[in-house]
């Protein structure tokens, strides 16, 4: 009981600063944002949509030590989006976006991990998601033992 209240205060402090903006106050080098935009886009794209303590750090572990899947690791996870932004030169969730699009392009194919909080927190639901990413693909990832997913915390 005590690690879900820990949990949900955390998630409760990343969404107050998400709502202060994940962008407020970043420095840009614009010369760098510009190389960045004019790399090409991935041609394909897809999401892994998982819960938490499914298995997503293995399966992404698998994709980028195999060749073809591209990095799909948590790029909007809301605690760790802000210092991504950064290094991405990007102000705006559209400029992080096609950033991400163009800067984690490896041979063609962009992945990308997202838990329904990381929907919910950074683009308020799934359409601003499907909007900006444009997957041509979705996978879901879920354990199909509930229990020893909760025991696992």
């Amino acid at each position: 009981m005590a690690s879900l209240v820990a949990g949900t205060l955390r998630q409760a402090r990343i969404l107050r600063r998400l709502i202060r903006g994940p962008f407020t106050g970043l420095s840009i080098d614009s010369a760098r944002l510009a190389r960045t935009m004019a790399l090409p886009e991935a041609s394909m794209r897809y999401a892994i949509l998982f819960t938490p303590r499914s298995g997503s750090s293995w399966l992404t572990d698998i994709c980028m030590r195999s060749t073809g899947f591209g990095r799909p690791d948590e790029a909007f996870n809301p605690a760790m989006l802000p210092n991504m932004a950064r290094a991405m030169d990007a102000d705006t969730l559209d400029r992080y976006c096609a950033a991400l699009l163009r800067r984690r392009n490896r041979d063609g194919v962009f992945g990308v991990e997202v838990t329904p909080f990381h929907l919910l927190a950074v683009f308020r639901g799934a359409a601003g998601f499907l909007k900006r990413i444009r997957p041509q693909h979705l996978f879901w990832l879920i354990r199909e033992d509930i229990l020893a997913q909760a025991v696992s915390v």
